[in-house]
């Protein structure tokens, strides 16, 4: 991924903590600084008709494209067992690209480290040209990056929808840069988000966003559900628990666990936002947002002409 010019926040503030927050930077900082990488250990990969299955410990980044199944232009299936593990330095965990429909599961663990500067990182990263995006995470995934963005999952469709589910744990992490748990995009098509497990996006300069899904041209859906956790801390930028945004179509977001957003300066739980289509927001769970110098905002629902 290339890097993108941002403006910074915030760098000449200083954001009092209480204790358990900042016991939780401290741990996030020390482990930004001392995170190592695993040597990769017999691993595969098989490859049958469409269907790609992988297993054991790698230590580079797994990429997966059209030239590496049968049929270009049928949907392709990607699974990553429980027994696999990844880590990997400088570089994605998984990059996906499909022409079709592309379905990536991960049941395993994957680890990224970024110390190089101007690099952005995914834990996973899947794209489809022409078809549908689902990304499933039932595993771990752990993105901490000093020197650009850092995303969990990255679930993106040019023409069609996109999707991603999270049933197990996230961790998104940038010292200088944005951090992002789940981004899920779709150009032209529809986009939904689902967590039931638990999501951290930490950034100490830039904006931290928990749950973001987009689609300028279709409808937005995010459900955080019963037992699902959001937390989205920025010690000296902005932070955003849940964001869901669409142009021309309609937002749907449903809270029923706990969405927690701290920051220096402006921090939301939840914001849903449409210009010409709908927005629906419904909690009966948990919302928390704190800020030390801008505004706090627990939900935030906005049409513009609907």
């Amino acid at each position: 991924m290339t890097r993108k010019s941002k403006a910074r926040y915030g760098m000449n503030r200083t954001y009092k903590l209480n204790a358990g927050v900042k016991a939780l930077r401290a741990a996030l900082l020390i482990s930004l600084a001392t995170v190592a990488i695993v040597p990769s250990a017999q691993a595969a990969c098989t490859f049958v008709g469409n269907t790609i299955t992988c297993s054991g410990a790698f230590g580079a980044t797994l990429n997966f494209g059209p030239g590496d199944v049968a049929l270009p232009f049928d949907p392709t299936v990607i699974t990553l067992e429980n027994t696999t593990v990844i880590n990997v330095l400088n570089g994605d965990g998984v990059d996906a690209f499909s022409l079709m429909d592309l379905t990536l599961t991960n049941d395993g663990s994957i680890t990224v480290y970024g110390n190089a500067y101007a690099i952005d990182l995914a834990g996973i990263y899947a794209v489809s040209q022409y078809g549908d995006t689902s990304v499933i995470n039932n595993g771990a995934i752990d993105v901490r990056n000093r020197y650009g963005d850092a995303y969990g999952i990255i679930s993106a469709s040019a023409y069609g929808d996109a999707s991603a589910t999270n049933t197990g744990n996230i961790v998104s992490a940038s010292l200088y840069y944005d951090a992002h748990g789940m981004l899920v995009v779709a150009q032209y098509g529809d986009t939904s988000a689902i967590n039931s497990g638990d999501i951290l996006a930490y950034s100490r300069y830039g904006t931290a966003t928990g749950v973001a899904a987009v689609a300028p041209f279709g409808d937005v859906t995010i459900s955080n559900e019963q037992y699902g956790t959001v937390l989205a801390q920025s010690v000296l930028g902005d932070a955003v628990g849940i964001s869901a945004q669409s142009f021309t179509g309609d937002v749907s977001v449903d809270n029923e666990g706990a969405i927690t957003a701290l920051a220096n300066y402006d921090a939301t739980g939840i914001a849903a936002s449409s210009i010409y289509g709908a927005v629906d927001v419904t909690n009966s769970g948990y919302v928390i947002a704190e800020s030390a110098y801008g505004t706090a905002i627990g939900i935030s629902a906005a049409s513009v002409y609907s």
